[in-house]
Formats: C-alpha cells, sequence, structure tokens
C-alpha cells in the first residue's frame, strides 16, 4: 500500500503482513515504506508483531489516505456502482477533471514525487528479496507454514 498515490478503504476494512508468522522478511521495500509512511514503532508493530490493525488506526499512522463512507465492502464485483473502487475513482476524476489541465498536472506530480525514489526502492527491494531467499532456502519457512497449517487444523 505504501507504493500508491492514494488508499482508501472501508470502516470495516483491517491491515495485516504475515511476514514474521511464517519466517519471512519484509519483501518489495516495505522495509522502509512502512517506517516512511507509519514511522517506526507502528511498522514495527505490524512487521516484526504481525499486529492486524484497523481503519481508524490505518488512517491516523498514514498507511490509508481515508474511510470512503456509505460503500458496500462485501460487494463481488470492485467496480459495481456501490463499491468502493467506483466511488473512489468517480471523485478522484470529478476532482482532477475540475482542475485546469488537472489530469496532467497530477501525472507530472507524481513523476517528480515517485520518480526520485525508484533508484532507492529498487535497491532495498533487491536486498529484501535476497533475504528472502535466504529464508527460504532454510527450510524454516515451510516449517512455519506447517506448524500454522497444523495449529489450524486442530
Amino acid at each position: 500500500l505504501p507504493h500508491c498515490d492514494l488508499v482508501y478503504c472501508t470502516k470495516n476494512s483491517t491491515f495485516w503482513v504475515p511476514f514474521t508468522r511464517i519466517a519471512l522478511v519484509p519483501e518489495f521495500a516495505s522495509s522502509i515504506t512502512f517506517v516512511e509512511a507509519m514511522g517506526l514503532l507502528v511498522a514495527n508493530e505490524m512487521l516484526l508483531m504481525g499486529e492486524k490493525i484497523d481503519a481508524t488506526k490505518a488512517v491516523s499512522n498514514h498507511l490509508c489516505t481515508r474511510i470512503m463512507e456509505d460503500c458496500n465492502h462485501y460487494c463481488e464485483n470492485a467496480f459495481s456502482v456501490d463499491s468502493i473502487g467506483w466511488k473512489a475513482c468517480e471523485e478522484i476524476d470529478n476532482k482532477l477533471l475540475s482542475l485546469p489541465s488537472g489530469d496532467k498536472t497530477a501525472k507530472i506530480f507524481v513523476e517528480m514525487i515517485r520518480g526520485k525514489r525508484r533508484e532507492h526502492l529498487a535497491a532495498v527491494c533487491k536486498e529484501e528479496l535476497l533475504r528472502l531467499d535466504q529464508r527460504i532456502e532454510s527450510g524454516e519457512v515451510l516449517e512455519a507454514v506447517l506448524e500454522l497449517s497444523i495449529a489450524r487444523n486442530k
């Protein structure tokens, strides 16, 4: 989610990452993007402790932009007219298209904001993937998944 320009959720949304639970390490630069977005303490709660957070905490800790009200969280089609996807796209379109050259200006802003970070994020991602491979090759990931599976079936 920290790679997205805008993140909307419903009041029923929850967020968590399974890394430690199954003996993995962060991936796709989450070791820095979570810290940058949420701060070290909340990022550690999620990444190290596997803590699940609700929509309110996700917004207050900058993982999500905001909670979309009156959205059908359980909609089968993500872009039906009562879904969060539809409402978010409609709102963004209305705001950007109401501005002079809003769509073009937004593209330039995103390129400026995100462009300088690409190389750094790519390097972090490469390091994380190397460590992820090491964890998988160690066999500990498979052990953790099997333990969870056995515990669930009891």
